[in-house]
């Protein structure tokens, strides 16, 4: 939370943070701030999503390998996530959560994976289809 700016509140990752310094200050939490952080964490995908995240239902289709029931089973990657099989055995993910770039790179981590809604999800990653076409040809 911000002391000079109180609509603010910060995510950081602990290792980026370089000197600590204990203080005879008491701090005292807002628990609606409190509320609103956590909130922000459940809803989020990533880091980088915006302050008042609209989370949308996301589903991604893997291939029919237990190795993506197993990573799936093991790591949840959100909160909402859901894991079942289509007719053919595939692996369908679904979450709820916004999408933002956290989620794009995320699905473009899975070379993979087919997104299957919404369609706001895949015009951005058609985007950045375009992006890496110009950039590097076809």
């Amino acid at each position: 939370m911000s002391e000079s700016e109180g609509k603010w509140d910060f995510f950081v990752k602990l290792c980026r943070i370089l000197k600590a310094e204990l203080l005879e200050d008491t701090f005292t939490s807002n628990p609606k701030r409190v509320a609103r952080i956590e909130k922000r964490l459940i809803e989020s995908f990533g880091i980088l999503d915006a302050s008042n995240p609209k989370p949308h239902k996301i589903v991604v289709r893997f291939p029919a390998d237990p190795y993506y029931k197993l990573i799936f089973i093991e790591k949840k990657y959100h909160n909402s996530q859901k894991i079942s099989m289509d007719k053919k055995g595939n692996i369908v993910l679904s979450m709820n959560v916004p999408i933002g770039i956290d989620l794009v790179n995320w699905v473009l981590s899975w070379p993979e994976a087919v997104v299957v809604e919404p369609k706001e999800l895949k015009e951005d990653l058609r985007e950045v289809a375009r992006t890496l076409t110009k950039k590097y040809g076809i």
